[in-house]
C-alpha cells in the first residue's frame, strides 16, 4: 500500500492537496477491484490443461488473478513422476521426482478419508491454493473436485460475501433503533386498514393490548437476566479466572517528580574540615594557622627588613602615595640619619627588588652610620 500510494504522493503537499491525491488513489483502487470483480464473475476463461475438471473447479471456484497462477502450476506438474508410494495405517505417502532432476524429491501425504494433503515445500501454507505436487496426486488419484480444505475462501469469488472473522458486533442501541424503525414501518400499513373498520379497530386494539403486556414482561426479564449477567462478569473479573484482554495498567505520566514528601535536607559542611556547623571562611584551623602564621611572618620581616634597603629603590618617585606622613621626617636609628621611618622599612617586603616605594627630593645617596 505504501509503494502503491506514492504514486500519486509528493513531499510539500498542501493538506487539500493531499486528501485529493489519496482521494485519486482510493478512487483508482476501487475501479480495478470492480474491473476485476466483473471479469471473474461474467466470464469464463478457456480450459487449456488435460486436467479439465480440475481446471474448472479452479476456474469457478478462485477469482481470475488467482486462477491464472493455480493454472501454472497445473502446467508445472507435467515434469513430475511418482518414485514411491508408502501406504500407511490412514495416510498414503507419495515421493515425487523431477525430468532430469533425480536428486529434487518431494513427499506428499495424502489421507483419502478427509481429503487432507500436506507437502513438503510448503507452498500451500504460505500462498494459499494447492502446489504442483498436490496437483500431481490429484491426477494419480482420479480427483474431479479438489478437496474442501484446500481452499481458501480469501481467494474464492465470494469472499466479500461472507462476514469477516473476528469483526466487531453492532451496538446494542444501533440493534434496537433499527428493529423500532422495522416494526413501526411494519404497522403502519396495519393501521391503515384497521382505521376504516370499526370491529377491526377494537380487535386490533384489544391484540395490542395484549401484546404490550406481553412484550413489557419480556422486557423485565430480558433486563434482570442482564443485570445477573453484569453481576457475574464483575465476580469473574476480580478473581484469576478471568480471560482476554482488560484495560492497561495506568502509569503516571512523565513530568517532575514530587520530592517534597521524600525530601531529606543536607547538612551543610566546610569546604576544608569536612566537618558540619560551619563553611570554609570560618573554619577553625584555617584561622588559628593564619593567625600563627601572620605572627611569625611580622617578626622575620621586622628582624630582615630593617637592615636591607637598596640605594636604588628610592631615587625619583613621590612616596607620599603610599604614606604621606612620613614625608621629609629626619630618622636616626642605630646612628644613622635617614628621611625614611624604620617603621614603613619595617613593612615592605624582605625582597628588595620588589619594593618599588621611591621617595621624591630624598636624601639616600649613602648612609652614615659607625661603618663609614
Amino acid at each position: 500500500m505504501n509503494a502503491y500510494m506514492n504514486r500519486f504522493l509528493k513531499l510539500r503537499l498542501k493538506l487539500f492537496e493531499f486528501v485529493q491525491a489519496f482521494d485519486r488513489a482510493l478512487a483508482k483502487l476501487r475501479h480495478n477491484e470492480a474491473k476485476l470483480q466483473v471479469e471473474s464473475v461474467n466470464s469464463t476463461p478457456v480450459l487449456s490443461t488435460c486436467m479439465k475438471r480440475i481446471e474448472k473447479y479452479a476456474a469457478d471456484t478462485y477469482t481470475r488473478g488467482i486462477f491464472n497462477k493455480f493454472l501454472k502450476e497445473i502446467k508445472k506438474k507435467q515434469s513430475l513422476f511418482k518414485v514411491d508410494k508408502v501406504d500407511l495405517e490412514d495416510f498414503r505417502v507419495y515421493y515425487l521426482s523431477r525430468y532430469q532432476q533425480p536428486d529434487a524429491t518431494w513427499s506428499v501425504n495424502y489421507q483419502p478419508n478427509d481429503g487432507i494433503m500436506k507437502c513438503s515445500c510448503l507452498k500451500f501454507e504460505s500462498i494459499g491454493f494447492p502446489c504442483q505436487h498436490m496437483i500431481s496426486v490429484m491426477k494419480m488419484v482420479h480427483m474431479r473436485e479438489m478437496p474442501s480444505c484446500l481452499i481458501l475462501q480469501r481467494w474464492t469469488k465470494t469472499a466479500k460475501s461472507f462476514p469477516l472473522h473476528g469483526s466487531t458486533p453492532m451496538p446494542e442501541w444501533v440493534t434496537q433503533t433499527t428493529r423500532f424503525g422495522a416494526l413501526s414501518s411494519a404497522c403502519v400499513e396495519m393501521c391503515y386498514y384497521t382505521s376504516h373498520i370499526t370491529k377491526g379497530y377494537n380487535e386490533t386494539k384489544e391484540e395490542i393490548t395484549k401484546l404490550t403486556s406481553r412484550m413489557k414482561e419480556l422486557y423485565a426479564l430480558h433486563v434482570e437476566e442482564e443485570q445477573r449477567n453484569m453481576r457475574q462478569n464483575d465476580n469473574i473479573e476480580g478473581t484469576s479466572m478471568h480471560f482476554g484482554v482488560g484495560d492497561p495498567v495506568i502509569i503516571k505520566g512523565k513530568g517532575t517528580h514530587n520530592l517534597a514528601k521524600d525530601f531529606i535536607p543536607k547538612t551543610r559542611k566546610c569546604g576544608n574540615c569536612r566537618e558540619p556547623g560551619h563553611i570554609r571562611t570560618k573554619c577553625p584551623k584555617l584561622v588559628h594557622r593564619d593567625n600563627v602564621g601572620s605572627m611569625n611572618e611580622d617578626e622575620d620581616t621586622y628582624e630582615s627588613d630593617v637592615s636591607v634597603i637598596h640605594q636604588q629603590s628610592f631615587i625619583g618617585r613621590d612616596s607620599s602615595i603610599y604614606h604621606p606622613t612620613f614625608m621629609h621626617t629626619n630618622y636616626t636609628t642605630n646612628g644613622c640619619r635617614s628621611s625614611v621611618n624604620p617603621n614603613l622599612i619595617a613593612n615592605w617586603s624582605r625582597n628588595p627588588e620588589s619594593v618599588q616605594a621611591q621617595f621624591h627630593d630624598s636624601n639616600v645617596e649613602g648612609w652614615e652610620d659607625d661603618f663609614g
